[in-house]
């Protein structure tokens, strides 16, 4: 429906997309576009595929000067699909994966407990048998099965 993918935010990446031509005309308005809504050409995705670079080109320098959370509101006051991009490394502490049951726990000797990823669908009925070997707790017994002598 363009435009739509991934743009930068000044603080991050935010994924916009557009369903139906209502929409683009919300997302025009909001960004302040006056031109793309005085242009009929951009009023049906039809006619706006072959101008997909340059529509997301202009959406992209526009988001890139404010912060995701402006976009955000105004995005979701305005009924404009879109989505914050997380990080894997924030997807432990994030309220959906809590609310899914994606992370468990398991406790490892000598650091403590460290998330542990439950199998998709299971939501910690299982985890992990036993814990990771310490650093160097089978290093001789390994390098015997591969004939070669420790030192």
């Amino acid at each position: 429906m363009r435009p739509q993918g991934l743009f930068q935010a000044s603080d991050g990446p935010l994924y916009v997309s557009m369903l139906n031509d209502a929409m683009f005309v919300r997302l025009a308005g909001v960004m302040g576009f006056d031109d793309w809504l005085a242009d009929d050409s951009l009023r049906t995705s039809a006619g706006r595929i072959p101008r997909s670079q340059e529509l997301c080109r202009r959406l992209g320098d526009a988001l890139a000067v404010s912060p995701a959370a402006r976009w955000a509101a105004l995005f979701t006051a305005h009924d404009i699909l879109f989505a914050r991009v997380g990080r894997p490394q924030d997807l432990p502490g994030s309220a959906q994966g809590a609310d899914a049951g994606v992370f468990g726990s398991v406790a490892q000797p000598g650091i403590g407990a460290l998330p542990w990823a439950n199998l998709p669908g299971l939501a910690g009925a299982a985890g992990p048998s036993g814990t990771a070997p310490l650093l160097g707790e089978h290093t001789h017994a390994v390098m015997a099965e591969f004939g070669i002598a420790g030192r």
